[in-house]
């Protein structure tokens, strides 16, 4: 099920609710299993590069920010200059198309049970708006990860790692 949450904005403006996925707790539980092999395994095989921090057990924003800091006292002292260039992706997670998630798991070698299983929950997703109206005809879902998924943020950042 999905619910839809508001952000920001105007309420009547699609763009300022955020989908949210509510999943079973049975599912939730398995997921993070999942999840955890999942990430065990891109880790030790290195499908995940070092310098990915996000959503991965480590300190990964204090690293960044020391280096960051100390490359900037570090250009100060020498009176050098320095640039600095953020990446902030818009519906980063709402944007990954399924069809590049698949495909980036298999470049990498992900075991096939892993795969399959990743495949079951994205292939024929579909969903449904309610309004005062009524409820609207199945709306295919071709892109995103599930926000609310323990499994998004790392299937999230496999799809992202040939970028970096």
């Amino acid at each position: 099920m999905m619910v839809l949450v508001y952000k920001k904005g105007e309420w009547d403006h699609p763009s300022n609710w955020r989908p949210i996925s509510f999943c079973s707790t049975m599912y939730k539980l398995y997921a993070s299993c999942l999840a955890s092999r999942i990430t065990e395994w891109s880790v030790s095989g290195g499908a995940i590069s070092s310098i990915q921090k996000g959503f991965m057990s480590c300190k990964g924003c204090y690293e960044h920010n020391f280096v960051l800091q100390t490359t900037i006292e570090m250009t100060r002292r020498a009176r050098r200059q320095c640039m600095v260039a953020w990446l902030d992706l818009a519906n980063a997670f709402g944007s990954m198309p399924h069809h590049h998630i698949f495909a980036t798991r298999q470049e990498f070698g992900m075991p096939e049970n892993f795969l399959r299983v990743i495949q079951e929950v994205y292939e024929g997703c579909s969903t449904t708006i309610r309004s005062v109206e009524g409820e609207t005809a199945e709306i295919p879902i071709q892109s995103g990860v599930k926000q609310g998924c323990p499994l998004s943020p790392f299937i999230f950042n496999l799809a992202m790692e040939p970028l970096l």
